[in-house]
Parts: C-alpha cells; sequence; structure tokens
C-alpha cells in the first residue's frame, strides 16, 4: 500500500528481495497483491517493476480498475495459475454486504472479472529483456524527476491496454449453457462498448483534452 516510487525509499517496497519476503510468508493458497504506480514512471521502469514481480510470482496477472480513474495497477500473485470458477465466484459477489459495497463504488460483476488486463505469459513478453529492481541493484531508486514530461499515465496504460489479456479462458464452471450464455453476452458488452471507451476517456482526460474526454465518456 506505498503510494510512487518517485518517493524517498518507496523502491525498497518493489525490489525482488521483498517480493521473496511476502512469497514465505503466503500458505498453500496464499495471494498477494500490490499496488503499482502507473505515473510518474516512465514505460521502462513499468516493464522493469513487472519483469521483477513476475521472476518471483510466475503466475502473476495484472490489474486495473478502470471504472473509476486510478492511477494504479495491481499485480496479483500466487503459487498457483488463476482459475475462476463462475458460481463460486457469482455467490461470493452477491453476498448482501459485499455487492452493496461494490456498487456504491460503481464494481459490476463484469468490470471486475474484466479488470484483468494482462496474464503470466502476457507480463512476460511485454517485460522480455527488462532489468530486475534488487537490493544491490536498486535502478528504481533514482527516478529522473527533471525531465520535463514525467507524467507517463497515457502512455503506460495504452501500453498495457493494446496487449490485453481476454480473462474469459480462465472462467470456467458454468452450471448450464444458458448460464454462460448470458455472461458472455454481457461480458463481451463490458468488453467492447464500455472498457474501450473508458480507457479511451481516462487517456483523454489526463492529456487535458476534455473534449475527446467527455465524447468516450458518454459513449
Amino acid at each position: 500500500d506505498v503510494t510512487n516510487l518517485r518517493y524517498y525509499s518507496n523502491s525498497n517496497l518493489y525490489t525482488k528481495e521483498y517480493f521473496e519476503l511476502i512469497k514465505k510468508r503466503l500458505n498453500d493458497n496464499g495471494v498477494v497483491s500490490v499496488w503499482a504506480p502507473l505515473s510518474d514512471i516512465d514505460e521502462q521502469d513499468q516493464k522493469i517493476l513487472m519483469n521483477t514481480f513476475r521472476e518471483v510470482f510466475p503466475n502473476m496477472s495484472v490489474w486495473y480498475m478502470y471504472h473509476k480513474l486510478s492511477h494504479y495497477l495491481v499485480y496479483i500473485g500466487s503459487e498457483k495459475e488463476l482459475r475462476i470458477n463462475y458460481p463460486d465466484f457469482e455467490r461470493r459477489f452477491n453476498q448482501e454486504g459485499v455487492k452493496k459495497d461494490l456498487e456504491e463504488v460503481g464494481v459490476t460483476q463484469y468490470n471486475l472479472l474484466n479488470a484483468m488486463f494482462l496474464d503470466g505469459k502476457g507480463v512476460k513478453e511485454y517485460a522480455a529483456g527488462s532489468k530486475t529492481h534488487t537490493d544491490n541493484n536498486p535502478v528504481l531508486e533514482f527516478p529522473d524527476l527533471t525531465a520535463d514530461n514525467t507524467y507517463h499515465f497515457g502512455e503506460n496504460i495504452g501500453a498495457v491496454f493494446e496487449r490485453k489479456t481476454d480473462p474469459l479462458p480462465y472462467i470456467s464452471g458454468f452450471e448450464s449453457e444458458a448460464q454462460k450464455e448470458k455472461f458472455v453476452k454481457e461480458f463481451r458488452y463490458e468488453q467492447v462498448e464500455v472498457a474501450d471507451n473508458i480507457i479511451a476517456g481516462h487517456t483523454a482526460l489526463l492529456q487535458s483534452d476534455g473534449q475527446n474526454a467527455a465524447l468516450f465518456y458518454s459513449r
């Protein structure tokens, strides 16, 4: 739950050694989630950050809750490959207290599941050849704060979004073909009609292009 790499000593909590310490504390079904900044780092540093986490958690996935403007990705790591049993997910989501809380902040089943932007394979391809951030080689410790443009949200989210993984193959266990068909129809609508326009709107907004931001959001 740190804020950004550009602040003093925050990069200590993004090193390979720190992620290894976390891994040692997980039980068999343990899961770790890490906030990772999209802003004020360039794309190369974003790749280094992903590559460092992936070296410890090869089965990682990268998530972005796009329904609201956020400056952070979330890295999810575990020992096991990601598998989402839909009936179990739906039951948990529809618990009265859970559903009420999530609806208040605009989270639906569809945007939550579609928030997976990269799987482990996608991260490996995206970050191929990148360095590793370690205690003895803290390549992310000293960002260039003198650069004219240090706000890289649009570049960073765009680079990830254009490689977006389709989460559907990771979702299984449907109780009937009718349930699956209904879910897939709503899920594809979320992907094509909603997510694309929201991401474009976020990017335009943070580039001070209010006119296009309004256009994309209205769609």
